[in-house]
């Protein structure tokens, strides 16, 4: 599932969260920014080397 189309289901950031395993503040960004791709939930973040 995508975090965007869980929020347009009706659920809060922090069950989104939770279902997703990441940071409610990530859902918010996600959800909100219509321009980010949205990662489905389980998927890793590529965030570059480390």
């Amino acid at each position: 599932m995508y975090v965007r189309s869980d929020r347009q289901k009706g659920l809060n950031y922090k069950e989104i969260a939770c279902k997703c395993s990441i940071d409610p503040r990530t859902v918010k960004e996600y959800a909100e920014n219509e321009t980010r791709p949205v990662p489905k939930c389980g998927e890793a973040i590529e965030t570059g080397p480390v």
